[in-house]
């Protein structure tokens, strides 16, 4: 494993695990649901999620649109992050629940081949949505990933 995915993995792990747990995020202004075996800790304005027990990582994050059509146009884009890391669509979006949309990804970190599942929820009132991408090692990546950012997606609440 290249050694950006070893230290985010530590970065991650470094909280304690817990059982399924609602969790609340101020700064974000969501609520959610955090899966079993998985730790969620603060990094910036984003919430980084990792496994001791499956390989990759979960990463929320807040961006503004104006309205939902505009995150949909954004994420069939790609989502770039900070780390100079790109994903790209490999399947047309579907929509997901009445404000929000998913998909299949897939991009590098480090130069690693990554595979990914994003879950783009919109909040009508503030004019902003959430991001939950989920992503591992090319030959990692499952549906243990998919179940968990849909758990995530299914259960976020904007406050």
């Amino acid at each position: 494993m290249k050694p950006a995915l070893i230290l985010l993995g530590a970065l991650l792990i470094s909280g304690t695990v817990k059982a399924q747990t609602e969790e609340t995020n101020t700064e974000l202004g969501i609520t959610y649901t955090l899966p079993e075996g998985w730790t969620a800790t603060q990094k910036d304005k984003e919430i980084l999620i990792g496994s001791e027990k499956i390989d990759g990582f979960i990463v929320i994050r807040s961006a503004t649109y104006k309205t939902l059509k505009k995150m949909k146009a954004a994420m069939e884009a790609g989502i770039a992050h900070s780390s100079g890391t790109l994903l790209t669509p490999t399947t047309e979006l579907q929509s997901y629940g009445p404000n929000g949309y998913a998909g299949l990804y897939r991009g590098s970190i480090a130069e690693e081949p990554i595979l990914g599942f994003l879950v783009g929820r919109f909040n009508t009132n503030a004019k902003r949505g959430i991001l939950i991408i989920g992503a591992a090692p090319d030959k990692k990546f499952n549906q243990s990933h998919m179940d968990a950012v849909k758990l995530i997606g299914r259960t976020l609440t904007f406050k």
